[in-house]
């Protein structure tokens, strides 16, 4: 954090909400008066978390509206925050947060651009006297906190509150801040990392669909690392924001950037799965052979997925969004292969970034046509978690068997989730998509199977672009 900040810790007085300094109070033991969690001051007229502070902020800036399924009468604390976004907003404003304090959302600004030896080149969006065009209107991520995941499905939105994103515009380069550079793990280490502090009340979860809903805040720890590795720098936030990603067309893909945020997503997907029920428990070797099977599929569906909540349901729109907010055209951009290989893109180019053009050209319509919820999304991620056929032989009975309960359980809870909250829903109808989902990232990922058996034959690649150094290392 800044100087600024850190003075401001030490200094900083609370205030009650009459306007008087709180005698004998100090910030280290402030409660968040809407979810519980700790608080680091006052934000808007309210103590409250950075969580709640910002969700506040991006409701009232984004004018979004919310609609509760339950009679406004849902329980928010810090373990259950997130699943309802209409009774969230209505306890901020109970508890005295002032929509009037917040600012409207400001113009973007020019913020400090990354400039790698290897884009150089790339000035495709630079003006005549040289300078960038102005980013893209900011697009915060971070809402999935706030994605109710009791979403009505009526119509064709399962989920109304991404219904007002802003455009995204054009920028020729990357504006996160460069990765810190990945040391190399073998994965019988990387399976075995674990999300920090990471303790669910279970009391809180929903009686229908406890294991989803768990599962569902591990992913929301993923994302939330994402924020914090990859939140765009610019002071046109407010300090007291947590950090999020915003997203940004880009022009041309780097490969070798790619590779080095996949290196890194690689151990985040195992400390999301390290908060999954069951799985944390397997030994090593389990985990090892499970995770080999199961990555890409998750990376597959969740870009799939993840560009379809950034981008909407424009059925002509086919970008993908990149895990560092970075959108791309990936069927007629370009793509950067500096360092990567001698040869012509021409000849390349079809075994080095093939799933992404499948992907959006196959697989992106139909979760734009689904519109799957989180706890749908979710749903998938732990069914070809589970799905273990292919690689039965290298595991033992026991885990065998917890798969075959596992992936029951959740077809249990997905049931009971749609017959509970998603009440007028064709439930057959959805589960049959989800599932032809499922298939189509089965196929894209034999299709890119096949691509790295061919680079083993013919060693295109100087650099380790599909991460066999990890994946055949064990």
């Amino acid at each position: 954090m800044s100087m600024f900040y850190n003075y401001f810790a030490q200094t900083y007085v609370p205030i009650n909400r009459r306007g008087m300094r709180v005698v004998g109070e100090t910030r280290q033991n402030l409660t968040c008066a809407i979810c519980g969690d700790k608080a680091d001051g006052q934000h808007f007229g309210a103590d409250a978390c950075r969580a709640c502070a910002a969700f506040f902020r991006r409701t009232i800036a984004g004018k979004l509206k919310y609609v509760c399924r339950f009679e406004d009468g849902c329980e928010i604390n810090k373990t259950y925050r997130c699943m309802c976004r209409s009774c969230r907003l209505s306890k901020c404003i109970r508890v005295g947060m002032n929509p009037n304090a917040v600012q409207a959302i400001r113009a973007p600004i020019k913020p400090y651009i990354r400039r790698d030896d290897h884009r150089a080149s790339t000035s495709s969006n630079r003006s005549s006297d040289g300078e960038l065009t102005d980013p893209a209107t900011p697009i915060d991520v971070t809402t999935y906190q706030g994605n109710d995941v009791s979403s009505s499905c009526s119509g064709n939105s399962p989920d109304s509150g991404f219904g007002s994103l802003p455009k995204i515009e054009s920028l020729s380069m990357s504006l996160c801040s460069p990765l810190p550079p990945v040391q190399k793990k073998p994965l019988h280490e990387i399976v075995e990392a674990s999300a920090p502090e990471y303790i669910v009340d279970s009391s809180s979860l929903p009686p229908s669909h406890p294991i989803l809903t768990q599962m569902l805040f591990g992913y929301q720890r993923l994302l939330d690392r994402r924020d914090e590795c990859f939140s765009r720098p610019g002071p046109e936030w407010a300090e007291n924001d947590a950090p999020r990603r915003t997203f940004l067309q880009q022009n041309v893909l780097c490969v070798t950037d790619y590779v080095h945020m996949l290196r890194t997503e690689v151990e985040w997907i195992s400390e999301m799965l390290s908060t999954f029920n069951g799985y944390r428990d397997l030994p090593t070797n389990e985990k090892v052979t499970i995770f080999k099977h199961f990555w890409m599929h998750f990376v597959i569906f969740e870009r799939t997925f993840e560009s379809f909540r950034v981008m909407g349901g424009e059925q002509d729109d086919h970008r993908m969004a990149m895990p560092n907010g970075d959108v791309y055209d990936v069927i007629s951009g370009s793509y950067d292969l500096t360092g990567v290989t001698d040869l012509p893109i021409e000849q390349v180019r079809p075994s080095c970034i093939p799933w992404f053009a499948v992907a959006a050209k196959e697989m992106l319509p139909a979760v734009k046509a689904l519109q799957p919820t989180d706890m749908e999304m979710i749903f998938a991620i732990g069914y070809m978690l589970w799905t273990i056929q292919e690689i039965e032989s290298k595991l033992q009975p026991e885990t065998i068997t917890f798969a075959e309960n596992m992936r029951d359980i959740l077809y249990d809870e997905i049931f009971a989730y749609y017959h509970t909250e998603l009440q007028q829903c064709n439930y057959v109808k959805r589960m049959g998509d989800l599932v032809r989902l499922i298939g189509q990232t089965e196929k894209i990922v034999a299709h890119r199977n096949e691509d790295v058996m061919l680079n083993k034959i013919f060693n295109w690649a100087k650099v380790d672009v599909f991460l066999t150094d990890v994946f055949e290392s064990d």
